[in-house]
Parts: structure tokens; sequence; C-alpha cells
């Protein structure tokens, strides 16, 4: 009887403790907390988040409003910068990988995620090749490229004969989610110079804002999918003079450096009028306009910066512009670090994104050596704190021309677009 009685207890004991272990697996995600299932979820890569939207409409939803809101919250984090020279977007130097060399060639510290994206991937076509591939911006994890295709001569469905001709389109990359779109250019398609707007904790569609001429832009919004022309107006003296061909991207509006002497500012993050699109802000009275073309703008930690070499006195000035789009001298110092600074081919001044105390600078020395180097300033002292030198070979009948340096985030938010689908990445392995 009493090994019956215990043989009975072990029973009940087994039952109950499967029918606990079913509760326990009969748990649901779906069941859990919101917190606790956010917080699980943005343990992810944003590459794996990207799958899980593809379980289900509800999970997408969720995703995309709780996970990716917490995540664009957070800093992007630095990945490299890279300098670009005009002879960067001749594809006849590096074919296809275009991209993948000059980001291994003419970089610091340019993370992995940058370096194998293959430009001969994305949207490849057996009749055309790749003419061109110009890196024309990096804002805040996306990179933006122009690319030309010259397409062979072929007949057409009506037995003619169609000449060869060169498209021109663009791409937005993330290199970190693995994405790409292709973005058709409005009329006329040819090769000009475009911006990018894009932050994730403003939103998940960016803005491609081309300018046609110094009266126009062309916008491209990613949440309508479309193309809008916006003209602007500007005084004489600044549409007759050359617009440097980099610029930055701050809280809605795109700044860009004219050699009239003015820093523009384009509103892009919602509509107003002609009269209010563009804006003249005045360099630094301090600066005579023969030293114009020294000036270098761009954007470190949410503030323009503007900065000038001095070559016969080694003094670097860096301004800052206030919110009242007034300048104040942030700092002015010797640095003999970089006295060849202006005797050579080509000279780019770059701001680290975050640190307001390291700046980037580029030039030729002799024997087409591209030297690359990192300073950091702490109480006027310059110090290097990272310098690269490498051969670049020089194309017969190129020149070299003044290029931006760019800094490259990654961005573990994936960016939206409507109307155009959005692609994976195949990266090349090297």
């Amino acid at each position: 009887m009493e090994e019956q009685s215990v043989a009975k207890k072990k029973n009940n004991n087994k039952k109950l403790n499967s029918g606990k272990k079913k509760k326990i697996n009969n748990v649901n995600f779906d069941d859990l907390p919101t917190e606790l299932k956010v917080d699980i979820l943005c343990r992810l890569s944003g590459k794996e988040l990207v799958r899980l939207t593809l379980v289900s409409h509800p999970w997408q939803d969720f995703i995309t409003v709780s996970c990716f809101s917490t995540m664009a919250a957070l800093p992007l984090s630095y990945s490299g910068s890279i300098y670009v020279h005009k002879d960067s977007s001749r594809s006849s130097l590096y074919g296809s990988e275009t991209l993948f060399n000059m980001l291994r060639h003419q970089s610091l510290n340019v993370d992995k995620s940058f370096r194998y994206v293959n430009l001969g991937t994305m949207e490849p076509h057996n009749c055309s090749d790749i003419t061109l591939a110009q890196l024309m911006a990096s804002c805040n994890g996306l990179v933006l490229i122009c690319r030309g295709d010259r397409h062979y001569p072929r007949w057409d469905k009506d037995g003619l004969l169609e000449m060869h001709k060169v498209l021109y389109s663009y791409y937005v990359i993330n290199p970190k989610t693995d994405q790409y779109v292709q973005v058709p250019k409005p009329s006329p398609s040819v090769c000009c110079y475009a911006a990018l707007a894009y932050h994730p904790a403003e939103s998940n569609f960016f803005k491609i804002v081309r300018f046609q001429g110094v009266q126009r832009l062309n916008v491209f919004n990613s949440e309508t999918g479309d193309w809008v022309t916006s003209p602007f107006e500007l005084e004489n003296d600044i549409t007759k003079a050359n617009w440097v061909e980099q610029s930055a991207y701050l809280q809605g509006a795109i700044y860009r450096l004219s050699m009239s002497g003015h820093l523009l500012r384009f509103t892009v993050d919602k509509v107003v009028s002609k009269k209010d699109l563009a804006r003249a802000i005045e360099i630094p009275g301090a600066i005579d306009k023969s030293e114009i073309p020294k000036l270098h703008v761009g954007l470190s930690n949410e503030r323009i910066h503007l900065a000038m070499y001095d070559i016969q006195r080694t003094i670097l000035k860096i301004w800052v512009l206030e919110e009242d789009y007034q300048w104040s001298l942030k700092c002015s110092f010797c640095c003999p670090q970089i006295s060849n600074f202006y005797k050579t081919y080509v000279q780019s001044i770059g701001f680290h994104p975050y640190d307001e105390g390291v700046i980037f600078v580029s030039y030729f020395q002799r024997n087409y050596l591209l030297e690359l180097k990192c300073l950091r300033y702490h109480e006027q002292n310059p110090i290097i704190e990272n310098s690269r030198s490498f051969n670049y070979y020089r194309r017969y009948g190129s020149d070299f021309r003044t290029g931006p340096i760019y800094h490259l985030l990654q961005c573990e938010v994936p960016f939206a677009c409507r109307k155009l689908q959005i692609k994976p990445l195949i990266k090349a392995i090297k």
C-alpha cells in the first residue's frame, strides 16, 4: 500500500510539472509587456529588425513605431572619413568598384560595412557601362551617389538604331542596414550637384536636394516618392559667383558656401515662399575677399563650423555660426604640422562630427602622394592623432581640384521610400 501511495504521488507531481511546463511554453511574445518587447527587439541589429518586419503587418507597425524610434534617438557612431577629389568619379579608374577602391585608398578608419560597397552589384545591366560614380554627400548614415550609365546602341521595337546615351540616376545607400534605392533624375538628366537631407531622429524618410543652376531646387521627398521644383531668390553677386560643391545638413536646412563671401542656407523641411527659401549669411568680417577660396565649411556637434588656414603665418582659425546667424571666433592658433597645406595641388579641411577638438586635413605632396591627417587641438596645441599617405596615379589630362572630406556614420535605422523599391545591398568580399 505504501509503495502504491508513493507511486501515486510521483505521478501527480509529474502531471503538475508537465502542466507548469505547458503553461510556460504557451507564453506568447505578443503577451509580453510593451516595454519588455521593445527592450528585447532593440538588442538586435537594424538588418535583423528589417527582416522581422516581414513577419506580418502588426510586427512591421510595432517595430517601425516602437523600436526604430527608440534606436533613432541614440547617437550615430562615427565610422571613418574619406577625401573625395575630382578624379574619384571617373569609373575608368576603378571600373564598377569605384566606391570600394575610393574607400580603401582615400580614407581613414572606414568601417568594413562601408568598404565592401560595390556599385557594380546595384542595378547591373548587360547593355551598359558605368561611366561616372560620384560620391556627392554623406548625411547621418546615408550616402548619396550620382551614377551615369552609358547604354550601347541597339535596335528598338520599330527597327531603328538607338544611339548610345548616358542616363544618370541617384543612389541612396545605407551600408549598415544593407539597403539602397535608385532614384531617377528629373529632366534634364545631367550630372548636377545634389545634397542629402536626413536624420533618423527627425524622420525615416530622406530628401535629395538637387541644385538646378542658381535659381531652382529640385527636391525629391522619399515620403511622397516625387520630385518638386522650388524657385528661390538671391542677389546677383551671389548667383554669379561659384558655389562650393559641398554642403551640410542641420535641422531642416542645407548650408552651402559661395565664393561671393556668403554661406547660403536653404530651407528644405517645409514649404516656404520663394523669398524665404534661400538666405545669404555673410562670412566673418575679418576674412578678406582674397581669402574666401581658403574657407572650408562643415558640421560638428550640431553646429556649423568655418575654418581657414593662413599659410604665411601657419595659423588655423575656426569660427562657429550661432543661433542668430552671427559668427564667433572659436579658436586661432599656430599649426605648423600642416605648413605644406596650401603649397600643394589640393587642400581640404573637415570637422569631426562629434568632437569639436578634432579636424581632418588632406593635401597632395610631391610625386602625387596623398596625405590624410587627423589632428586634435587642446589648449591651442595641435597633435597629429592619425595620418595616412598613399600614392595616387594621376590620369593623363586630368587635374587636381579641391574636394571635400566626408564623414561616414553608422545608422541602424532603415530608411523608408514610397513608390520606389528599396533593394538589398549586395557587398563585395575582399
